[in-house]
């Protein structure tokens, strides 16, 4: 029994064994195209992606766009613009900057800084745009790949922000005001780490030209305020600030010590943007030179001074003239008097009659002088109140 279970079976009595079928498999050729790669790379790809086969300056290579490129250089899906077509649709003022950003990218292998250009995306309107390029030798053949973007709105808007500031540059040299402007971290005025600004020009009233020498610290302004006049102006300006409603101004007139040792009158205008609350968040200013203004109303204060005295010296003058004028008068009297009383003498009242002859000539003489002398009182009455009048004006 266990020979017969050890027992070789002949070939016919072998039980052939079960042959599993392997299932037939669908072999496919995968492509590896680069060229299919980076296509399906500018599909998926939310930017403005381009590239160009063999990129050559001197005949219009092939060139791709992805939908967003397209899209964004109105170039239709039916039509096929090669590198040559791409350098026509920029604006002239910009081709030969395009051609230099192409050549430079393919001879150094890309360009870090984007050239800003305008590029034409329908027939009459032209748009700024940003391009960056990298020219890359590992595909087969070698490409020229770039990103383009949309900065029309981005370009506008610095233009503008390039006009105002030019503007602003321009008023505040012309306006000859120092402009200054103070960052309130926190709320709190009084606090070290507050930023101040003040302009170039506001240094230059000063004497000073660069910010080392007049650092952008609050004690570079507290520093030089008059002694008589310092307590006032920081009083001034912490009040305006800490008046959370915002009613109590900042404009005040101080003396500020110049590079040069010497005083010299200011006025300081300042106002401040405050949160809801009227919290203080930041203060903006000018300071004015108003030096010629205080010496003009010093002399006009001494104008007026000196017409006064004038006045009164011509009231005093015009007193003694009536005084000498009733003399003169009094005198001619007498002189008329004693000649009455000289010609009843006779002969006897020759001698007396000279006499009262040459009185009254001095009276006549000095009565010529009083004439004289009041009408030089009015002259310098009416040039005092000719000085005055425009003053009043």
């Amino acid at each position: 029994m266990f020979q017969n279970l050890f027992k070789k079976k002949s070939a016919k009595e072998q039980i052939p064994s079960p042959v599993i079928a392997e299932p037939v498999r669908e072999v496919r050729q995968v492509d590896r195209s680069d060229a299919i790669l980076l296509k399906s790379l500018m599909q998926l790809s939310k930017e403005g992606v381009w590239y160009v086969e063999a990129p050559d300056l001197q005949s219009d290579s092939p060139a791709w766009f992805s939908q967003e490129a397209r899209r964004l250089l109105g170039v239709s899906a039916q039509s096929a613009p090669g590198l040559a077509s791409l350098i026509q649709m920029v604006h002239p003022d910009f081709r030969d900057a395009f051609r230099s950003f192409i050549r430079y990218a393919l001879s150094h292998g890309g360009v870090e800084k984007p050239l800003q250009c305008r590029i034409k995306t329908d027939a009459t309107t032209y748009q700024w745009f940003r391009i960056r390029a990298l020219y890359n030798t590992e595909f087969t053949p070698p490409r020229l790949v770039g990103v383009i973007e949309n900065s029309e709105e981005e370009t506008t808007q610095a233009r503008l922000f390039d006009i105002v500031s030019t503007r602003f540059d321009l008023s505040r040299e012309m306006l000859n005001d120092g402009l200054w402007d103070l960052d309130i971290i926190g709320g709190n005025p009084l606090n070290p780490d507050n930023v101040f600004w003040w302009s170039p020009q506001f240094r230059k009233l000063l004497g000073f030209e660069t910010i080392e020498e007049f650092p952008d610290v609050m004690e570079s302004w507290a520093s030089r305020l008059h002694p008589e006049d310092k307590q006032a102006a920081l009083d001034a300006f912490v009040s305006h600030l800490m008046d959370l409603s915002g009613k109590t101004p900042f404009d005040i007139e101080y003396r500020l010590k110049l590079r040069s040792g010497e005083y010299r009158w200011f006025q300081a205008r300042g106002q401040t943007k405050r949160a809801a609350d009227g919290t203080p968040l930041r203060a903006v200013g000018a300071l004015i030179d108003i030096q010629g203004r205080k010496d003009r109303l010093v002399h006009e204060q001494s104008e007026v001074r000196r017409n006064i005295q004038t006045a009164e010296t011509a009231k005093e003058i015009a007193e003694l003239v009536s005084e000498n004028g009733s003399i003169a008068a009094q005198i001619k009297l007498i002189s008329l008097n004693a000649s009455i009383e000289a010609a009843r003498a006779g002969i006897h009242g020759r001698g007396f009659s000279v006499i009262a002859s040459a009185i009254r000539g001095l009276a006549e003489r000095t009565a010529d002088i009083t004439g004289q002398i009041s009408r030089l009182q009015m002259r310098i009455r009416d040039s005092a109140a000719a000085t005055e009048k425009p003053r009043d004006r």
